[in-house]
């Protein structure tokens, strides 16, 4: 210490301070200090470290002060120090003012790797798709193989659990309207769970809570507050079940993994218990609007220390990082604070769940930024297949009917033939009619609003987020005065109900998802093949023979068919109805030639003279007010082919 005085006297100093966190979780703030020179580098210093109980304004300072009496416990010099360098976190600029009065010859600077990573967190925070793959790609480099290779190892062994970044995103949405739900389905779409915080929905507004591409799991209603949690559709909802809570929680639990959505209004206080207590893992994520100087604040309320004792009573680790900011920007004071927090639990060996938290950009008319965990879990992860269909609206019929024409007479007409005649249906379709499937979407969005959030993203402008949300208003209410101006509810009143819930009026229910397809299956197929008596094998035999006997030895009915049948048969066939086993849709069998015809009449013909076809595809339906947990609840529906 003597010999770092001495080196320094005479000289002008600069003093950097950094705070860090080491691997016990610690926070540790570290002083570095060294001369200026005018013609050469100077000494540099490692001078002083210590353990910080919490990293705010007020702690820096202090150790700042005691860095300057062991540096000249004879008289502080405050003159000699000229520059201070630091990050630019919002405690910091606060050292930086308060120290400021003392010091006045200080200049605050901060480094260029600072400023780069600023840069570099803002990039992250605006394209979070690129996040998401590079904090996949981590994860796979901390693990010490690649996570596609485990996969497929998985998959060769028959297991498909492998390990997955959930992630989730948190926002006080100040009021859930249909332009922000799809604004977050827009933005979030990477997200695996939403925890949303003042929907602003009662009870009987429930059908409000639609989110496109995720699926609601739980909800507290109320027209002030409220909250809800939403998981998207990609997840597996065997995985997924809700969890008990109290009046300021919503939880659910996705694989072993409890993830408790918070709300506390600032008005109410914490009751005797705070929280649900919960097994590891477990994350708290919300807004508590507790005050405490541990994340940010000026001062401590009872709220505050209430939420602090309990976390640490109950051994939760606090996600936050200063250098961050807050979640909160009140547009009435004009102050940044952090309502918006997020606790983990810590296993037997007090290491926390492995997580990380990020604060991202601001939300359209809300006041809360949107903050991002990601966490480390064994999941397993369905990857929804995306069902191919044919865009009739864009067929080529006059190129599909040519094919067919052309090649039909090579395949005979009669049953064990029509495996292949079906084959060379899909072959036209596949010459003359695209196919694919449809793209997640946001009913109304355009290009235009592309571009408004695009630019809202990056001037965060109050007149471009109107703008954006007037928009969308504008678009639904001109599709909604479109639709009822055709819709014709004179038919049949299906497609009414289903405008209707689409549009989020009727209400949605919530259904169970505890039952898997075999149980189901197995139980119609034991319900479909119980064995008759002998006497009732009989009985039945009798009755057939008696009908046979009544019969009419030549009819009508017993002629051949011919091509005009076929065609009054074909016109009678209806648009857009479900196709059966085989796959075929009711436009391939309207669109044929003469001769298709003409080869359906001899087929047909051929079905009743020489064989059965009796083919079909079995859907199990739920039966109505019913539990979908018991497979016995199930009824079956057979599918038959357009063609029979």
């Amino acid at each position: 210490m003597n010999k770092i005085r001495s080196n320094i006297v005479g000289h002008k100093i600069w003093v950097s301070v950094d705070e860090t966190t080491d691997v016990q979780g610690r926070h540790i703030a570290n002083i570095t200090i060294g001369t200026l020179e005018i013609d050469k580098s100077g000494k540099v210093y490692i001078f002083y470290s210590e353990v910080l109980e919490k990293t705010n304004d007020l702690t820096i300072t202090k150790v700042f002060d005691r860095l300057m009496f062991f540096l000249w416990p004879d008289g502080i010099r405050h003159d000699d120090i000229m520059l201070f360098v630091s990050d630019v976190v919002p405690y910091m600029i606060k050292v930086k003012k308060s120290i400021g009065v003392l010091y006045s010859k200080m200049v605050p600077i901060t480094c260029e790797a600072h400023g780069a990573h600023r840069v570099v967190e803002e990039t992250r925070g605006r394209f979070s798709n690129v996040d998401k793959l590079i904090a996949k790609e981590n994860t796979k480099k901390q693990n010490g193989h690649s996570l596609d290779n485990q996969k497929d190892q998985n998959l060769k062994n028959g297991n498909k659990a492998t390990e997955y970044l959930l992630r989730i995103v948190q926002l006080n949405v100040e009021g859930m309207t249909k332009s922000k739900a799809e604004l977050i389905s827009h933005v979030f779409h990477h997200a695996d769970i939403l925890a949303l915080q003042e929907t602003h929905i009662s009870d009987d507004q429930l059908g409000k809570l639609k989110i496109p591409g995720f699926q609601l799991i739980d909800y507290i209603g109320h027209n002030r507050h409220g909250m809800a949690t939403f998981v998207s559709q990609d997840l597996d909802p065997k995985n997924i079940r809700r969890l008990e809570g109290n009046k300021h929680t919503v939880g659910i639990e996705i694989g072993n993994t409890k993830i408790f959505n918070i709300y506390k209004p600032p008005s109410e206080k914490w009751t005797t218990s705070v929280l649900p207590l919960a097994e590891h893992p477990a994350v708290y994520i919300g807004d508590f609007n507790s005050h405490n100087m541990e994340w940010g604040y000026n001062s401590t309320d009872d709220n505050g220390e209430t939420l602090s004792n309990w976390a640490q009573l109950n051994h939760l680790q606090l996600l936050y990082d200063a250098k961050q900011g807050g979640t909160f920007k009140s547009g009435r004071w004009g102050s940044i604070t952090s309502p918006d927090l997020c606790f983990v639990t810590m296993d037997s060996s007090n290491v926390p769940l492995k997580a990380k938290r990020r604060i991202l950009q601001e939300f359209p008319k809300s006041q809360h930024l949107t903050v991002q965990v990601d966490i480390g879990l064994n999941l397993t992860i369905v990857s929804k297949s995306k069902f191919n269909r044919w865009n009739v609206r864009k067929a080529d019929w006059v190129k599909y009917t040519t094919y067919m024409e052309e090649n039909i007479n090579r395949i005979e007409p009669i049953p064990l033939n029509y495996d292949r005649f079906t084959k060379l249906i899909k072959m036209a379709a596949g010459k003359a009619i695209p196919r694919g499937h449809r793209q997640d979407y946001i009913p109304c969005w355009s290009k235009e609003c592309d571009k408004l959030l695009n630019e809202y993203e990056q001037t965060q402008s109050g007149v471009t987020e109107d703008r954006l949300i007037r928009l969308l208003g504008e678009e639904r209410r001109q599709r909604w005065v479109k639709v009822m101006e055709e819709m014709d509810f004179s038919h049949s009143s299906r497609k009414s109900w289903d405008l209707l819930r689409k549009l989020g009026s009727a209400q949605p229910t919530r259904k169970e998802h505890g039952i898997a397809t075999n149980a189901v299956a197995s139980n119609l197929f034991k319900t479909l093949n119980i064995k008759s008596t002998k006497q009732m094998t009989i009985k039945i035999k009798n009755q057939y023979k008696k009908k046979l006997d009544n019969c009419e030895e030549s009819s009508a009915l017993m002629n051949d068919f011919v091509e005009e049948e076929a065609h009054l048969a074909l016109k009678n066939v209806k648009n857009g109805k479900a196709a059966g086993v085989d796959g075929i849709i009711p436009e391939f069998i309207k669109n044929l030639g003469p001769r298709r015809r003409l080869w359906l009449a001899r087929f047909f013909t051929s079905v009743v003279n020489k064989g059965t076809w009796c083919e079909a595809k079995v859907v199990a339906i739920l039966k109505l007010k019913k539990s979908g947990n018991d497979p016995r609840n199930y009824r079956p529906i057979s599918l038959l082919s357009v063609i029979y």
